[in-house]
């Protein structure tokens, strides 16, 4: 559930290697949805989250 309160269905699975940058993940928990954007809205393949965001630290 979001901040809206709307309900959206998700998938969960373990990504087996990302990399981002110079930075390998391993076995990485990640959940998969589609979240409808307008058409004027800047298109993206995907979000990083928090795990991701401090491993730089």
């Amino acid at each position: 559930m979001g901040a809206d309160k709307n309900i959206i269905q998700t998938t969960t699975g373990l990504l087996k290697k990302m990399t981002v940058g110079k930075k390998t993940f391993k076995k990485t928990a990640t959940t998969f949805g589609s979240i409808p954007v307008p058409d004027t809205a800047v298109k993206y393949e995907g979000l990083i989250g928090y795990e991701i965001l401090i491993s730089g630290t």
